[in-house]
């Protein structure tokens, strides 16, 4: 029973300490973000999905990065999956077709739009 309880606060403290590597991560990421650094921006919310890859907050912020800083496939990979999980949020569509647009693929920006 005891080292079930230790288990149980071994568990607590990874937690807690993983939340705070994650609120650290994003506020380092909107730091550079906010100096539009989007590559350092980006490095902190790419960590930042990996502790936390459900939160499309921070995936959201990875696409904007990818995409200011004109790296395209990747953004349109981080902005289709966000697609994929809000449907209804046309934020999404729009992103991916600038992205497009952007890349003069014409075409597919339409499509998207």
């Amino acid at each position: 029973m005891k080292t079930e309880s230790l288990n149980n606060l071994d568990d607590a403290q990874e937690l807690e300490d993983k939340e705070a590597l994650l609120t650290d991560c994003v506020k380092q990421g909107d730091q550079f973000a906010s100096e539009n650094n989007w590559t350092e921006a980006a490095k902190f919310y790419k960590h930042a999905t990996e502790l936390d890859p459900g939160d499309n907050s921070i995936l959201g912020k990875l696409g904007f990065c990818h995409s200011r800083n004109r790296e395209y496939e990747m953004a349109i990979e981080v902005l289709s999956e966000l697609h994929e999980r809000e449907p209804h949020m046309a934020r999404w569509p729009y992103m991916i077709g600038y992205q497009y647009y952007d890349k003069k693929e014409y075409d597919k920006a339409v499509k998207i739009y």
